[in-house]
């Protein structure tokens, strides 16, 4: 099994180049965002997904072993192949994880093939494995330090703590909270300066009311 490439970029595809490894031309596939960094004649090293089928075998390539990570959780989920996930990495690695933190699923939506149901399962499925595989990652370090993203993060966590003290389940305040932080910013998740706690604290709970009505 190929774990890792070093060699020089003989030519490049739309979707792939081929990488020439003393004198043996590899076929890899990589993000849409990686190939406008390369050029012909460089030399680059990738880390290597090898998918192994009956009538193929497939490589893909990645600068960082985070990203391979994040390729492989991302194929976990249902309906995400290797040629989906691919083209979901071609969104900022930084900008996928914080999607799936803050359960954004609009903006897994704007990769082409990525649906209202994909994006779902994504962010529901997918939020505690990144959270325990990526802990100690540049990435999470980077998510935690920003200053928006911590923020929200915080609200977030004080609206669910606040909602399980009244009886609701992780589940329900977790989906309530989004919900109404959705609905205050159209999509725009990260913007935290139209957001009070207690506001969202009594939104989340008219939210639970016409649920039962």
């Amino acid at each position: 099994m190929i774990g890792k490439l070093t060699g020089i970029v003989d030519s490049l595809k739309e979707d792939s180049i081929i990488l020439d490894v003393n004198g043996v031309g590899y076929l890899v596939f990589i993000a849409a965002s990686l190939l406008p960094k390369l050029s012909a004649k460089e030399e680059i090293s990738l880390f290597i997904e090898t998918q192994v089928r009956e009538d193929s075998i497939t490589l893909f390539g990645f600068t960082k072993d985070e990203d391979k990570k994040l390729f492989n959780l991302l194929k976990t989920v249902q309906g995400v192949g290797p040629k989906l996930a691919l083209a979901i990495m071609a969104l900022n690695s930084n900008d996928i994880l914080n999607a799936i933190m803050l359960q954004d699923a609009k903006k897994l939506q704007t990769v082409s093939g990525v649906g209202s149901k994909v994006a779902a399962r994504i962010t529901s499925e997918l939020k505690d494995k990144v959270a325990k595989i990526f802990e100690s990652n540049t990435y999470t370090k980077q998510f935690d330090h920003n200053s928006a993203d911590n923020a929200l993060l915080s609200i977030i966590k004080e609206a669910v703590s606040a909602l399980k003290a009244l009886g609701y389940s992780d589940k329900e305040a977790e989906v309530a909270v989004n919900s109404v932080i959705a609905n205050k910013n159209e999509g725009n998740s990260k913007d935290v300066t139209n957001i009070n706690l207690e506001e969202i604290i009594k939104q989340a709970l008219n939210y639970f009311s016409a649920k039962i009505q």
